[in-house]
C-alpha cells in the first residue's frame, strides 16, 4: 500500500465509504420497508375486516327487521281470524254472519296475505251456529257430511287460493304426526 499514490488511496477510501454507505442505506431501507409493509398489511387487514363486519352487521340487522316484520304479520293474521270467529260465535243469530260469508271472508284473508300458504277454521259439532243439522249430507261445501263447519283454504302451485272441502271432520282429532310434525 505504501507504493500507491495518495490519490489512489483516497479514491479507494471514498469508493469503500460510498459502497459501505450504499450497502447500509439499502439494508436500512430494506428493514424499514419490511416493517412498514407488515404494519400496512396489518392496518389494511384490520380496516377491511372492520368495514366488512360493519356491513355484515348492518345487513344482518336489516334482514332481522325484515324477518321480524314477516313474523309479526304472519302472527297477526291468525289473531284477526280468531277475533272474527269469536265475535261471530258470541253474537246472537241476527248479528252472526252466515257460514258462506265466513267461508268467503277467510278465503279473502288468505288471498290478501301472500306470505301464507293455507288457512283453516274447524269447529266442534254445533260449535259455530248450532245449525249443523241443516247442513248434513254435504249440501254446502263449507260443511262436512256431518254438517260441521270446516273451512280450509290453501294456495295452489300457481298461487291461486283454492278451497278444500273436508269430507271427514274427525281428521282434526288425529294424534299421529307425519315426518314434518303435521297431523
Amino acid at each position: 500500500m505504501k507504493h500507491l499514490s495518495l490519490r489512489f488511496k483516497l479514491y479507494g477510501l471514498v469508493i469503500t465509504l460510498l459502497l459501505f454507505m450504499g450497502v447500509s442505506i439499502v439494508m436500512t431501507a430494506q428493514l424499514s420497508l419490511g416493517s412498514m409493509e407488515q404494519r400496512l398489511s396489518n392496518e389494511t387487514r384490520a380496516t377491511v375486516q372492520g368495514i366488512v363486519m360493519d356491513q355484515l352487521t348492518a345487513t344482518a340487522g336489516q334482514y332481522g327487521e325484515l324477518v321480524t316484520g314477516q313474523f309479526e304479520t304472519a302472527y297477526q293474521t291468525p289473531e284477526v281470524v280468531r277475533s272474527l270467529i269469536t265475535r261471530n260465535i258470541e253474537a246472537d243469530s241476527s248479528g252472526r254472519i252466515s257460514r258462506r260469508d265466513l267461508q268467503e271472508t277467510i278465503g279473502t284473508i288468505l288471498a290478501e296475505q301472500e306470505h301464507l300458504s293455507s288457512i283453516y277454521a274447524q269447529f266442534e259439532p254445533d260449535g259455530y251456529d248450532g245449525q249443523d243439522i241443516y247442513f248434513t249430507g254435504g249440501v254446502e261445501e263449507h260443511s262436512s257430511n256431518d254438517g260441521t263447519l270446516e273451512i280450509y283454504y290453501f294456495r295452489g302451485p300457481e298461487g291461486d287460493v283454492q278451497f278444500s272441502r273436508t269430507e271427514d271432520p274427525s281428521t282434526k282429532y288425529l294424534q299421529n304426526r307425519n315426518e314434518f310434525g303435521i297431523r
